[in-house]
């Protein structure tokens, strides 16, 4: 059974047993969180607290009495969504939105702050009082519109803010929340700088190769083995008189079909739906959840999906979110459907935050779905081709390779990013972004390109490499559940028995 926080403040050595009994006592009076209690009681300090929070839940939280918010973020933020979900957002870093919530582990409110915001929630913890009172005194403010800025009252004016204004200091990881902007480059030729902290040896970590362009060679023979002539090029066959020509006796080859993708997790209704879209004259394709959509979408990209909502694995939202978002999948239509999310307000949000092209309500009319796909692609726009998008990952994959050999890490990360706009689905992209993010401290944006990774290939490199740094950064439960799933991949006993004792060692 996992320790209480009062129990691991206490062999901490944060506070003693007369200061757990009085906050006990004044807990049972009062019915605040024990943490909290401590705090109002002077019995320790709000990054002491949080610190050890983090470490006992597994999630990095943040200390708000250091922190600069900036009021912007409230705009699309309702203070009755903030009161319900007892959450505050303290950082914006493009699609990203970090939030400090009193309970970062509710998967529910996340997915509903998700939903509502359009944005990708980066949870945080925050200690309950320190964050009521923050809600509180931030949307006091907006509402008087001349102050731009809550601070809390142990800001280090130190500390410079990001280029926004907002600085949220977050502990249970090696790095402050990361600040947006222009990262600093490395002297050319210089080596890569050294991660925040020296890495543990860990069963088959792997490390950045710098072979990238073969990641994403297409065709062509296969290379010899090693020690063996490659193969002789096959001799042309020899011309042919050609035949005089004839007319026509066949009919001109049909247009191709436009091609969907089914996504529903419930297997009949699945099967409903792609027999629809089969006997309205598509190519059909189906996946069960979310990471085999993904593996349909690498393998092929349709010209629409119907895509449910509530998926298991990857949510719908997220995924129609980023297909939506890059250019390279942008002009896939999506009509999403949910039995959960009903009436024209949520079709309206889906279109908005999402940019689904369209949004049904189970138990659908059939004849609807029909309408709204052929809604949909009358619209279609001009596309490059696959080959174009993967010659265009390509290109940028190789200035990127040349980039971080050059020790200009900031120019590798830039190339990086815009070989994932061409091809998004690509995990070994992300996982090499990751790893740069690790070499430049960047850790948050690491463990979310490793997860972005590890979800879109759940391989067992890539598990290993987030299960490395979730521990390196001090996030052991996060580190506990990872390692676990690379022991379930795992095939080597050796490895096996590595991977147990890394298990063993992070038990409380």
């Amino acid at each position: 059974m996992p320790k209480r926080i009062g129990e691991i403040l206490l062999e901490a050595g944060a506070i003693n047993a007369e200061q757990l009994e009085e906050a006990l006592q004044a807990q049972r009076r009062h019915g605040d969180r024990l943490a909290s209690t401590l705090l109002g009681l002077g019995a320790t300090d709000e990054r002491t607290l949080a610190m050890h929070l983090s470490r006992q839940l597994g999630v990095p939280f943040v200390v708000l009495s250091a922190s600069a918010v900036s009021l912007a973020l409230l705009d699309g933020f309702p203070r009755e969504l903030a009161a319900k979900a007892e959450a505050l957002p303290v950082f914006r870093d493009g699609q990203e939105l970090f939030v400090a919530l009193a309970d970062p582990r509710h998967k529910t409110v996340v997915d509903e702050l998700r939903f509502l915001t359009g944005l990708s929630i980066v949870e945080h913890g925050a200690l309950h009082g320190p964050l009521l009172e923050a809600i509180g005194q931030t949307y006091r403010m907006l509402d008087m519109g001349s102050i731009k800025m809550w601070q809390g009252l142990d800001l280090d004016a130190r500390v410079p803010p990001s280029p926004q204004g907002h600085l949220a200091i977050a502990v249970g990881g090696t790095t402050p929340i990361p600040t947006p902007g222009p990262m600093p480059a490395a002297a050319a030729g210089a080596p890569p700088p050294a991660s925040p902290r020296p890495p543990k040896a860990h069963p088959a970590a792997t490390t950045l190769d710098l072979d990238w362009v073969s990641d994403l060679s297409e065709g062509g023979p296969p290379a010899a083995p090693p020690g063996q002539p490659p193969a002789p090029p096959r001799e042309a066959p020899p011309r042919q008189t050609p035949a005089p020509a004839r007319p026509p006796t066949t009919p001109e080859p049909p247009a191709p079909r436009a091609s969907v993708l089914v996504v529903d997790d419930e297997p009949d209704i699945r099967f409903l739906l792609a027999e629809v879209m089969r006997k309205a004259g598509y190519q059909v394709a189906e996946a069960a959840d979310g990471h085999a959509a993904v593996a349909q979408l690498r393998a092929h990209l349709p010209d629409a999906l119907v895509l449910d909502a509530m998926l298991p694995g990857i949510h719908g939202f997220d995924l129609c979110k980023r297909l939506k978002s890059s250019p390279a999948t942008r002009h896939i239509k999506v009509i999403m459907v949910s039995a959960v999310y009903r009436g024209w307000r949520y079709a309206d949000d889906v279109r908005k935050l999402y940019g689904a092209d369209d949004f049904l309500e189970k138990p659908l009319r059939l004849e609807e779905l029909k309408l709204a796909v052929e809604r949909a692609l009358a619209s279609r726009e001009t596309v490059h081709s696959q080959a174009e998008l993967t010659a265009q990952a390509r290109q940028s994959l190789e200035a990127a390779a040349l980039a971080y050999r050059q020790g200009d890490l900031a120019g590798a990360v830039q190339h990086l990013q815009a070989a994932i706009e061409a091809a998004p689905f690509a995990a070994t992209l992300h996982s090499r972004l990751g790893k740069i993010y690790e070499q430049i401290g960047e850790v948050y944006r690491a463990l979310a390109a490793l997860d972005r990774a590890a979800e879109l290939e759940p391989s067992l490199a890539h598990v290993l490499d987030l299960a490395r740094l979730y521990e390196q950064a001090g996030f052991t439960h996060k580190a506990f559940e990872a390692w676990e799933r690379a022991l379930r991949l795992s095939q080597d006993p050796a490895q096996q028995a590595e991977i147990k004792a890394t298990l063993a060692r992070l038990l409380p």
